[in-house]
């Protein structure tokens, strides 16, 4: 898809199609029009154990004109909390970094707590603040992303944390399915400096949520397919003075039998559309 100079910077979520091979993710961001991808670790064990070198996963990203955005996700951080023992949730935070210098560099990495629903704030700050400070050793920004079921699961913890840790790389990590089933509002945004925020990502769902957020966060809707106030959301981060990338994380059941092309497609097509509905409904003057 060519891509207009006036489009935004708009980067595909491995997350959106999570089981699927790097090549696909690849080829989905470039038919979508979008210029970023991120990847798991299991992203690029998936590609090594297939025979790509790094040279040839450099070369697709290249070849398809998408470069790497962010690495998801370090999720084995917080003392008790019971992580599967799974790669793709128990890979640690030096293996993230060799996962931004294999494909060639990217903007952060992302730290969550998804098997916990419990937190001690002060020792979370701790702990962040030193994944921060080793990450900026590599000029990375570290996005700590709530996450709706578990102890940072408001945005406003998250906000207490990046802020308290005093790191100069840190950012609170947003996605607006999380943001909403985990109880915050958008008064929450519009108090948070835009500055703070990065790796922002658009989705939806219905008003009430399902019995089982682990359930359905993993079929979640395109940006404005649902009943979340995705436009006042859009609003309410670019009036914070949020002017960075906008990015996409919908896994669905609908994408089992498409190709990555075409969800790539319908989900460039979806964030082109929010944002430009945003823009609409505020007249233009929004940021």
């Amino acid at each position: 898809m060519t891509q207009r100079n006036s489009d935004p910077y708009l980067v595909l979520c491995s997350a959106t199609i999570f089981d699927r091979p790097l090549e696909d993710k690849v080829q989905a961001a470039a038919a979508g029009g979008f210029k970023g991808v991120t990847f798991w670790p299991h992203d690029y064990a998936g590609a090594k154990a297939r025979g790509l070198s790094d040279g040839a996963i450099r070369r697709l990203l290249d070849d398809n004109g998408v470069a790497v955005d962010g690495v998801d996700c370090l999720l084995d951080w917080l003392p008790g909390d019971q992580v599967p023992d799974m790669p793709a949730f128990r890979a640690t935070e030096d293996y993230l970094y060799a996962v931004v210098e294999a494909v060639g560099g990217a903007r952060f990495i992302t730290v969550a707590q998804a098997f916990g629903q419990t937190v001690d704030v002060p020792r979370a700050t701790e702990l962040f603040a030193a994944i921060c400070e080793r990450a900026a050793r590599r000029n990375l920004l570290v996005t700590l992303e709530p996450v709706a079921w578990a102890g940072i699961g408001k945005h406003s913890i998250a906000k207490a944390i990046v802020e308290d840790s005093k790191a100069p790389n840190a950012r609170i990590a947003f996605d607006a399915w999380a943001f909403f089933r985990g109880g915050s509002r958008i008064e929450d945004l519009r108090a948070t400096p835009g500055g703070l925020m990065d790796n922002v990502q658009l989705n939806d769902g219905p008003t009430k949520a399902w019995a089982d957020l682990f359930a359905e966060a993993s079929d979640r809707l395109l940006p404005g397919d649902g009943e979340l106030p995705v436009a006042e959301t859009i609003a309410a981060l670019r009036v914070s003075g949020y002017a960075g990338r906008w990015a996409i994380e919908a896994p669905s059941s609908r994408w089992k039998d498409l190709s990555a092309q075409e969800i790539g497609r319908q989900c460039g097509a979806a964030m082109r559309r929010s944002l430009a509905v945003q823009r609409s409904l505020s007249g233009g003057n929004s940021r």
